[in-house]
């Protein structure tokens, strides 16, 4: 784990690095935005660096987490990822008590969730989005599809449905999902 000085010297130079195409008129009313780069098909324009709420949540104390995150808003960022098991959930509420309250109309986010049953992905969504204090998400996310087999599961337990009720509900803009291991469990996904 790196200190706060190592992560506010790095952010600083990747802040320091993007200033020339920030400055061709990247701004909203918070200052300079990193670069950003199209999401997809979506066509959402989100900063190329993310805060990742894993990270909030390894602070020394609950200062430093607030530092962090405003810290990454002054240098740009405007991208801000979560899960529901960072910290057993601190990361989500951590983001509701120093995020959402001063920057959401700024700041896209995304949060995800490791639940592979459409009841449990609806309890945790809901938690979700009452400890982070938003009416809805930027981005939810089935978390580390891992197989065809995981892929078949979200399936066949209703998670996928569960998804795009909440996207038709409007409590979330986007749906999609992560993995690291097999891309044959991607493609089924």
């Amino acid at each position: 784990m790196m200190d706060r000085r190592t992560f506010l010297s790095r952010l600083a130079i990747l802040a320091a690095s993007s200033s020339t195409i920030s400055a061709k008129g990247s701004s909203d009313k918070l200052g300079a935005i990193l670069p950003t780069r199209t999401m997809g098909r979506t066509g959402e324009k989100i900063t190329a660096f993310t805060l990742g709420g894993a990270h909030v949540t390894r602070a020394e104390n609950e200062l430093m987490s607030q530092k962090l995150i405003e810290t990454a808003i002054e240098y740009g960022c405007r991208s801000f990822d979560n899960a529901r098991k960072y910290g057993d959930g601190r990361s989500e509420i951590l983001y509701g008590k120093y995020l959402t309250p001063k920057y959401r109309e700024h700041a896209f986010i995304t949060t995800k969730t490791h639940a592979r049953t459409r009841q449990d992905a609806r309890t945790e969504l809901e938690t979700s989005l009452r400890n982070m204090k938003l009416d809805y998400l930027d981005l939810w996310q089935i978390h580390n599809i891992r197989s065809v087999e995981d892929a078949e599961t979200a399936w066949e337990n209703g998670v996928i449905d569960e998804f795009m009720k909440a996207r038709d509900e409007g409590l979330t803009r986007y749906i999609g999902f992560t993995g690291h291991r097999s891309y044959l469990g991607h493609l089924r996904i």
